[in-house]
């Protein structure tokens, strides 16, 4: 599993666990928070240790700087949190791509951007992958589909309130699985502009 830069490692004790590193440290200092790799609940709980940094230098505006494939969407919808009820203004910039759960963290941002160059993918996930080489009961397996179809719903919700798309639409996006360029993102209002 790919780190991000702002992924914690698990640390023996709480107060190691909360510290941000130098490099961090340094970002933070000059209102950035980067995210790159995979979105998971390390990723969201790094995250939200960078954002009470933030707010206890009296909440900034930040640059999010995003560079992912995806991940979890649970951890993607509590970053999107995150950046929602952040005091600050809080400027998402995707640097290269932006796919599943880092696509939806990117509408919690104020002001959504990205490079000329950039992919962005919204789609429906895989319940498939998450099921893979586990040995599940039929309960279980039900539960997680349930799980997933909330998750799911919530997505297409916050799509259609931060985008230019009716509800149809968006689960006729979400199904085609496909990467849009920066300028397909723009018109269809995923993202504000293009940088």
């Amino acid at each position: 599993m790919q780190k991000g830069y702002f992924q914690s490692k698990r640390r023996s004790t709480m107060s190691d666990h909360d510290s941000i590193s130098g490099l961090q440290r340094i970002f933070l200092e000059n209102g950035e928070v980067h995210i790159k790799g995979g979105i998971n609940d390390e990723t969201a709980e790094h995250v939200h240790l960078c954002f009470l940094h933030l707010r206890a230098h009296g909440s900034p505006d930040v640059t999010v700087f995003i560079r992912s494939d995806g991940g979890v969407l649970d951890a993607g919808l509590h970053i999107y949190d995150e950046f929602r009820h952040y005091p600050g203004k809080t400027k998402g910039i995707v640097t290269g791509f932006a796919h599943s759960a880092a696509a939806t963290l990117l509408q919690g941002c104020t002001k959504r951007l990205a490079y000329r160059h950039s992919t962005i993918l919204v789609h429906d996930g895989s319940f498939v992958t998450q099921i893979k080489s586990q040995n599940l009961s039929n309960k279980d397996l039900f539960e997680m589909r349930d799980d997933m179809q909330k998750s799911m719903a919530r997505t297409h919700k916050i799509l259609a309130q931060h985008t230019k798309l009716t509800m149809p639409k968006i689960r006729s996006l979400m199904a085609r699985d496909k990467k849009l360029s920066a300028q397909e993102a723009l018109a269809i209002g995923l993202i504000d502009g293009i940088c």
